[in-house]
């Protein structure tokens, strides 16, 4: 059984930065290889409604881009509570403080 996410009071900096500095910003910064910088609060809400459909459809990592790639060793793949969490506080305001 999964575990519902339970966000703390402090939101983004309790909860979600480390997400999104482990599995994003290592190619979501400003001279990474992904287009979009994800590296600070202001640019992650400026962007939410793309990293939601992302979250929602599974497009990052792009390891779909070559079927016959993979298993990756570092896989910077989302869990689902990962996704769970990240999709709630996309959800509800983007909220730094509860």
């Amino acid at each position: 059984m999964i575990s519902r996410p339970v966000i703390k009071k402090k939101v983004f900096f309790n909860d979600v930065v480390s997400i999104i500095r482990e599995k994003c910003v290592n190619c979501h910064h400003p001279k990474g290889i992904a287009p979009i910088d994800l590296s600070s609060y202001e640019k992650v809400a400026s962007r939410h409604a793309m990293v939601k459909y992302v979250i929602e459809n599974n497009l990052m990592p792009p390891h779909w881009l070559d079927p016959n790639t993979g298993p990756w060793k570092n896989d910077l793949s989302l869990t689902v509570y990962e996704k769970a969490l990240l999709m709630k506080w996309l959800s509800t305001g983007l909220k730094i403080n509860k």
